[in-house]
C-alpha cells in the first residue's frame, strides 16, 4: 500500500490505535500527532534533523534552523515549536524519506498553526476521518488524560481499573461538546472538496472489533486499496482492557453528574454524523 495517509481526528477517539493499525504496513511510517506540541512531537522532529544532518541533507536542516534555534533557548520549547511547523516541512520530509506516512491532524492544529489547507491535502493521497460518536465518553477520557498524562493504553503505567475520577462540570462539558462539533462540522466542509479516496471511520465500530487488522484491511478493500493484515497479529492492548464500568461511576461527586444527566443526554452524541453508516 504505497499512499500517503491522512487521519483528521480529534482527542480521545483511537487515533493512536489507527494509526498504528496502518503503520502496521511495511512501507508506510507512522509519525503519528505531527503538527503536536507534546514532548514527543519535539522528538520526533529532533530525530527528523538528525537524519537529515546524518545524511548531509541541507534543505531540511535549514526548515528546521528557526525550530532548533527555540528548542536549544527555551525550557518550554514545546509549546511553541508549532509556530515552526508548516506543510513545506512535511513535504520536505515526505520527498527524503523511502517510505510512505501516516499522520494524524486535530482541529487546533489548523487554526494554530495556520496550516495551508490545499497544501496539506497535496501531499496525501487518502484521508480518513475518525470520529468518535459518543462525545461525553470522549469528555470523560480526555479529563482522564489530563489528570494523569497518560494518553495511550501502551503506556507502560496504563491501567484501566485504577483510572482516576474526575469532578463532573456540565458547563465544562457543554464548551467541549460544542468544540467537538464545530471541529467535525469543519472537517465535512473540507471532505467536500477532497477529490481523493475519503474514508469515514466510527471510533466505537473500530474498538469493539475483536480482530481489528481484518476490520481495517476489509474498509481498505471496500475503497480498493490495499491492505496487508501483519503476519504476526498481536492483540492491541485496547482489547485486554476491562468492560466499561456504568458512566456515573467515573465521578467523584457522582450525584452531580446524574441530577445533570438528562440535559446531557440531549448534547450525548455526535448530531454531525447522525446520517451516516
Amino acid at each position: 500500500m504505497s499512499k500517503n495517509i491522512l487521519v483528521l481526528t480529534q482527542p480521545r477517539t483511537g487515533s493512536n490505535l489507527l494509526c498504528r493499525l496502518i503503520g502496521s504496513q511495511k512501507n508506510i511510517l507512522n509519525l503519528g500527532e505531527y503538527f503536536g506540541c507534546s514532548k514527543f512531537s519535539v522528538s520526533l522532529h529532533t530525530n527528523i534533523l538528525s537524519q537529515y544532518i546524518n545524511s548531509n541533507f541541507l534543505k531540511g536542516i535549514d526548515l528546521y534552523k528557526p525550530m532548533l534555534s527555540k528548542i536549544v533557548s527555551s525550557n518550554s520549547y514545546h509549546n511553541s515549536i508549532m509556530n515552526y511547523l508548516n506543510t513545506n516541512i512535511l513535504k520536505n520530509y515526505i520527498l527524503f524519506n523511502n517510505h510512505c506516512v501516516c499522520l494524524k491532524v486535530f482541529h487546533n492544529h489548523f487554526q494554530e498553526q495556520n496550516l495551508n489547507v490545499k497544501e496539506l491535502f497535496e501531499c496525501f493521497d487518502v484521508v480518513f476521518l475518525l470520529y468518535r460518536f459518543n462525545i461525553l465518553d470522549s469528555f470523560i477520557s480526555f479529563e482522564k488524560c489530563m489528570i494523569n498524562d497518560i494518553w495511550s493504553s501502551r503506556h507502560p503505567k496504563f491501567n484501566k481499573k485504577e483510572s482516576p475520577k474526575i469532578i463532573w462540570d456540565l458547563n465544562k462539558y457543554k464548551q467541549f461538546y460544542e468544540t467537538q462539533v464545530n471541529a467535525y462540522k469543519y472537517y465535512l466542509e473540507l471532505l467536500r472538496d477532497i477529490q481523493k479516496p475519503k474514508i469515514v471511520i466510527e471510533y466505537e465500530n473500530m474498538s469493539r472489533q475483536t480482530n481489528k487488522y481484518l476490520y481495517l484491511q476489509n474498509i481498505f478493500k471496500e475503497h480498493n486499496l490495499f491492505y496487508k493484515i501483519p503476519p504476526k497479529m498481536i492483540r492491541d492492548p485496547i482489547e485486554k482492557q476491562s468492560p466499561e464500568i456504568r458512566i456515573e461511576e467515573n465521578f467523584i461527586n457522582k450525584q452531580d453528574f446524574i441530577q445533570d444527566y438528562k440535559s446531557v443526554k440531549e448534547i450525548q452524541y455526535n448530531p454531525c454524523f447522525q446520517k451516516i453508516d
